[in-house]
């Protein structure tokens, strides 16, 4: 199915002694929380203590481009579309322009907001509401949209030019950037191991616990939410064009309630511990995935230095 392209591209209170006392029963002597192992038994993974996800990495990580080469190789990606196009007489993505950064910084956005808010300058300025930044500098536009000569040169359908490539512009990019049918369903692989370690971990007694201590320590300052998310979802919260007073101040009081409990380092310890079981499960096809990866980051290597990034 045709995907989307862009004519520009988008490229993210005090320490309350009965939350830290609820808290104790999950960690381990040596600093460690337990989280299944292939046959749904305990195994160790080390709790870090933070309030950000900035420094945070997860066992997936391995298995994934980073956002910095997502972002290069979608920009790579509508580049050697739009210059194959060209080629056959067709303006497509005129507008086409390098934003690397900012789409780095969106994915950092959207990922500090994992367990709710954690980025503090982001709390300050927006409070909950996402930054303005998020929004992207234009609207996609969709290949269904184009006439029909051109978007049978960029997906190979009937009516391409003879000499079109396999699988039109389109598949050229793909191949040129070691993307494959297999790339992508390795992908999705590693995506629903993700999905699953994540679902795991919210339901996961030690994340709940921890989850509860936080909303206590909310709760000791007026602010009754049952976990960071509804907090998130507040419909006060979509009032007005800036954020409330209020909503700045809960805020606050939401990391500090975090950092009072360690949300973070739990919630992180516990998921990358699911990720760590999904790996073990999926050992034979994440090994293809890992192989994948190593043709697509040497290719994108090549072609940023054979098409310098037009800003």
């Amino acid at each position: 199915m045709p995907r989307a392209h862009h004519a520009d591209p988008r490229p993210i209170g005090a320490i309350r002694a009965l939350a830290a006392a609820m808290l104790a029963s999950t960690l381990t002597a040596c600093g460690g929380i337990m989280a299944g192992d292939d046959r749904g038994s305990p195994a160790m993974m080390p709790v870090p203590t933070t309030t950000t996800m900035d420094t945070l990495r997860y066992p997936l990580a391995n298995f994934q481009l980073t956002p910095r080469q997502e972002a290069q190789q979608e920009y790579l990606n509508q580049r050697l579309e739009r210059d194959c196009m060209r080629r056959f007489g067709f303006d497509f993505l005129p507008g086409l322009r390098d934003q690397t950064d900012q789409a780095v910084a969106i994915s950092a956005e959207f990922a500090s907001r994992r367990y709710g808010i954690t980025d503090p300058a982001l709390a300050a300025r927006f409070g909950y509401r996402l930054s303005t930044a998020t929004g992207g500098p234009g609207a996609p536009q969709s290949v269904n949209d184009l006439p029909r000569p051109a978007l049978a040169a960029l997906t190979g359908r009937a009516g391409a030019p003879a000499d079109t490539p396999v699988g039109g512009c389109a598949g050229a990019a793909a191949r040129a950037l070691g993307i494959s049918d297999r790339s992508s369903t390795g992908a999705q692989t590693v995506t629903g191991i993700g999905r699953t370690a994540f679902t795991s971990a919210q339901a996961d007694p030690k994340v709940r616990a921890a989850f509860t201590a936080w909303a206590r320590c909310m709760a000791d300052q007026d602010h009754p939410y049952t976990d960071p998310y509804q907090a998130a979802a507040d419909p006060r919260w979509q009032d007005g064009a800036a954020p409330s007073d209020l909503q700045l101040a809960v805020a606050r009081v939401d990391l500090d309630c975090k950092a009072a409990t360690n949300l973070v380092g739990i919630a992180f310890a516990v998921e990358a511990g699911y990720q760590v079981t999904g790996i073990s499960h999926n050992a034979r096809a994440l090994e293809r995935v890992r192989a994948d990866l190593a043709t697509q980051v040497q290719r994108l290597t090549t072609l940023l230095r054979e098409h310098p990034p037009e800003r």
